[in-house]
């Protein structure tokens, strides 16, 4: 969310028609945009908005740019040759693919890939590391326990699962332990400890919420700052492009999680867009390196 503003802040998403049509096809699809994570937290479901109609066009250049986002000294090397790495794929891809998202394409294989680890460790019968103690509820099932892998192959993952100090299988989990924390809205059979931990802690923390999850704040918030535009416009652009990115990465995590890749499938693994995702992640990570969840 903090890069976001990249790809839309010199082209036609500063609309005001464009905005008024996409506000309204969003409320047709989901009705009030309340953001994604006030509708995981109710229990609501969410959307695949990845054919919306936001396409990503060329970046201008860094002079050019009018949008504004922090970036350290110590990684303006690495920004600016990724900045223009991107700069040239996107162009590439703006000519050969019209139509198709690259961030809400990246966002459904986050998605998918979060839910896969949980369905994998559910069919193992793992529980990632969800119990009560006397500070309250821990959650190992969150956002801030995959990384994010330094070296891969277009058709490889983006992320790698870790943190599991505190798993769990079926064969080891102790009821008494979870009656003796007297912690009245936990389960205390394993099944649904674990559509606990996918419900009210993967799921939530996708959507950008803390509601439950003991390992991630999600407290630092992008505000999108563009050089004379008006407060108005990107409150509404960027009320749209983020609904859009958690609705769809959470709902392909739901899919995935349901029925992991016999029925739903990775085949999105595109090598053109795998390389322009790799620079977004770079330029997010590089964004974001001062944050602390």
């Amino acid at each position: 969310e903090q890069i976001m503003p990249l790809f839309y802040c010199n082209n036609l998403y500063t609309d005001k028609k464009w905005i008024q049509k996409t506000k309204a096809k969003l409320e047709a699809i989901r009705g009030k945009l309340w953001d994604t994570a006030t509708l995981t937290e109710c229990g609501m479901d969410v959307y695949d908005l990845s054919e919306i109609g936001i396409v990503e066009t060329s970046l201008p250049s860094i002079e050019e740019s009018l949008a504004t986002v922090h970036v350290p000294d110590s990684y303006l090397e690495v920004w600016n040759r990724t900045y223009l790495e991107l700069q040239d794929l996107l162009s590439q891809h703006s000519v050969k693919r019209q139509g198709c998202s690259v961030l809400l394409w990246l966002a459904k294989i986050i998605g998918e890939e979060c839910g896969l680890v949980c369905h994998a460790m559910t069919k193992q019968e793992l529980c990632w590391g969800t119990y009560p103690d006397a500070t309250g509820i821990h959650c190992n099932a969150h956002v801030n326990n995959f990384v994010v892998r330094a070296k891969r192959e277009p058709n490889e993952s983006f992320l790698c699962p870790l943190d599991f100090d505190m798993a769990y299988e079926k064969s080891e989990f102790l009821s008494e332990l979870v009656d003796c924390q007297h912690q009245g809205i936990f389960p205390s059979n394993f099944e649904d400890i674990i559509t606990w931990e996918h419900k009210l802690g993967m799921r939530p923390s996708l959507a950008g919420s803390n509601f439950t999850s003991s390992g991630v704040s999600n407290t630092e918030k992008a505000v999108w700052q563009f050089k004379g535009a008006e407060s108005e416009i990107m409150e509404d652009l960027s009320r749209i492009v983020k609904i859009a990115f958690r609705d769809t990465m959470v709902n392909n995590f739901d899919e995935v999680l349901e029925s992991g890749l016999s029925e739903v499938s990775l085949s999105k693994y595109d090598s053109s867009l795998s390389r322009i995702s790799d620079c977004i992640v770079r330029l997010a990570l590089i964004a974001t390196s001062s944050v602390v969840c």
